[in-house]
């Protein structure tokens, strides 16, 4: 199962360049390039990964409140350890 991280990746048009780097490093169909990179926001699950790839530094995250609330997931482990050391 993959799980939104709340965000959705966006494109800045002035600063791509259409290079492909960040559809490269993307295992599904979440961007596509012509001319610029083109993002599917229905896809696009907010990993960061094509932020992290970009030269141009072109593709930022910004919260999408329709892809659900982000996780805090040390507040998760917290919880699952205080749970499992009350049994």
């Amino acid at each position: 199962m993959i799980a939104s991280s709340g965000y959705v990746a966006v494109v800045d048009g002035d600063l791509c360049t259409g290079c492909g780097k960040c559809a490269d490093v993307r295992q599904a169909a979440t961007i596509s390039v012509d001319g610029l990179a083109h993002i599917d926001i229905v896809a696009c699950t907010g990993c960061g990964v094509c932020v992290a790839h970009c030269p141009q530094e072109a593709i930022s995250l910004l919260r999408d409140p329709a892809k659900g609330e982000p996780l805090e997931i040390e507040k998760l482990i917290a919880h699952a350890i205080e749970s499992r050391d009350d049994k």
